[in-house]
């Protein structure tokens, strides 16, 4: 898994600049195992540094969708 991982830290740096990792279960994981396998993923590519004044490594997004946000206009 590290020389598929360094292999593509390679392309990304070196190519492209970006990747798409499909295929992970994280339908099958618990929210900290997927928090330690993107992580650790992340290392790979570079030193880990706080996203935050609060110190965070890592984030999580959140899809909150509310009926009363929904908007449409009349045409």
């Amino acid at each position: 898994m590290v020389t598929f991982l360094e292999e593509l830290r390679e392309h990304v740096v070196h190519g492209s600049g970006f990747t798409l990792i499909q295929g992970l279960p994280v339908e099958r994981w618990s929210i900290h195992q997927s928090a330690a396998t993107y992580l650790a993923i992340g290392t790979i590519f570079g030193v880990t540094l706080s996203q935050n004044g609060k110190g965070h490594i890592l984030g999580h997004v959140k899809v909150i969708r509310s009926s009363s946000t929904v908007k449409t206009k009349a045409h």
